[in-house]
């Protein structure tokens, strides 16, 4: 598996906060170095496996695994991407080999299902449209039986504030299909969630 990033874009070689002087220091030496790093990508390594991995028992030990190939290919780094998106690209490629050595489908019919082209406000994160602890519950379970691409793109997106041009490079999508992927996965949820409150009012 290549775990470099293939990009050579200009604007992404400049340093991200503290991760690309923390490799630095992984490089040279220095032997706490790679505890910080495990502390500022632990967050983001966890929302990748655990969206994309729905058995909770594979999650930690592929969480483990994410940063043992990182520690692996740190010496390699060649600064031609941010670190957060080198991170997320391994823990991306982990879940996939994962599920395919699992045999579980990965890219499923991404439709609805239930025919409905409402739109939706493509600019509204998912935590402003909550209320209540119920819809956060309710949209979680929702967010959980999306199909392996939405989930993913909506946690880089909205749980990480990546932006698209980043989560295409980590999924080896085009920027297009992200953005896509973004606008049916909201759709999707807003349709579910009213389905579901409705079906509540009418009994």
């Amino acid at each position: 598996m290549d775990v470099h990033s293939k990009n050579t874009h200009p604007e992404n070689t400049r340093p991200e906060k503290d991760g690309a002087g923390l490799i630095e220091r992984i490089q040279t030496g220095d032997p706490g170095a790679f505890e910080s790093f495990v502390r500022q990508y632990e967050r983001l390594v966890f929302h990748v496996v655990c969206r994309m991995v729905t058995n909770a028992a594979d999650r930690e030990d592929l969480c483990q695994d994410v940063f043992l190939k990182i520690y692996k290919s740190l010496s390699g780094f060649r600064y031609e991407s941010k670190p957060s998106t080198w991170v997320a690209r391994i823990a991306y490629n982990t879940c996939l080999n994962h599920l395919k050595k699992k045999k579980i489908p990965l890219f499923e019919d991404c439709l609805d299902g239930r025919g409905n082209d409402g739109s939706i406000d493509c600019t509204a994160a998912p935590d402003q449209q909550v209320e209540s602890g119920d819809t956060l519950r309710r949209l979680q379970e929702e967010m959980a039986r999306l199909t392996l691409p939405y989930r993913t793109v909506l946690t880089l997106f909205h749980l990480e504030d990546m932006p698209v041009a980043d989560i295409a490079r980590i999924m080896d999508l085009p920027e297009g299909t992200v953005k896509s992927h973004l606008f049916r996965a909201r759709r999707i949820l807003k349709n579910r969630l009213a389905f579901a409150y409705e079906g509540e009012l009418c009994r």
